[in-house]
């Protein structure tokens, strides 16, 4: 029996509609369970060293994102970064400073709003390591300390230091400075999924069903061509 290429057509436009009704209907179970891990507390991972994280000119990992880590050195250079926004919402202009690590390489520290001056000596900083910012979020300067955003990027021409991708928004230095430091507010980030547990269990069953009732007329159409 010669089969018709309108046919092979219809079956393979059932069998997509299908397995998208299927996939679709697996894809808001996944967004269901996601959004309840979501909801439950967070706890926090212990403190850890950033070069056990990461490497200088390395890209920031999943893993190492928003972690506590701690890191030691002495601070070399200062730089602003304007428009900066905290957990909170405030806006401010955060000062920026290059901390350098005894084997030559160097991280950005957030050290806290406003433009307090630096320690001197070796410093051992505590904080939220950060992925660098990708888009400006101020305007361009002449000033060479102004960054329009904060990533070690921007500095790579300017400095002869490998940097670690990434800043660290510090929450305390050891030996405290002799000056008050205005600390960052910064939360620990939290993936936001839109909808509801109930919602998306329903938008899954609505989607399995539609996959049933293609799979039937599918079935209907091959049963009423055989007869």
């Amino acid at each position: 029996m010669k089969i018709r290429p309108e046919r092979i057509v219809r079956h393979l436009l059932f069998l997509l509609v299908f397995l998208a009704a299927i996939r679709l209907g697996v894809w808001q179970l996944d967004r269901a369970t996601a959004l309840k891990e979501s909801v439950k507390p967070i706890i926090e991972k212990p403190i850890i060293v950033l070069t056990d994280l990461g490497k200088p000119r390395v890209t920031i990992s999943q893993e190492a994102t928003d972690r506590l880590v701690e890191v030691s050195g002495v601070y070399v250079k200062s730089y602003l970064a304007p428009s900066q926004i905290d957990s909170t919402g405030k806006i401010a202009t955060w000062q920026v400073a290059a901390l350098r690590l005894a084997e030559g390489s160097a991280v950005l520290v957030v050290r806290g709003v406003g433009d307090p001056a630096l320690p001197t000596g070796e410093v051992r900083v505590v904080g939220r390591y950060k992925p660098s910012q990708f888009q400006d979020v101020a305007e361009f300067s002449a000033d060479a300390r102004i960054l329009t955003r904060i990533d070690s990027s921007l500095l790579l021409s300017s400095t002869n230091y490998d940097y670690f991708d990434g800043y660290v928004i510090a929450g305390s230095e050891i030996p405290t400075p002799p000056a008050p430091v205005m600390r960052v507010s910064i939360a620990l980030a939290k993936h936001h999924i839109p909808g509801f547990y109930w919602q998306h269990l329903a938008y899954m069953v609505l989607w399995w069903f539609f996959a049933v009732m293609v799979l039937l007329v599918w079935l209907g159409v091959g049963a009423r061509r055989k007869g």
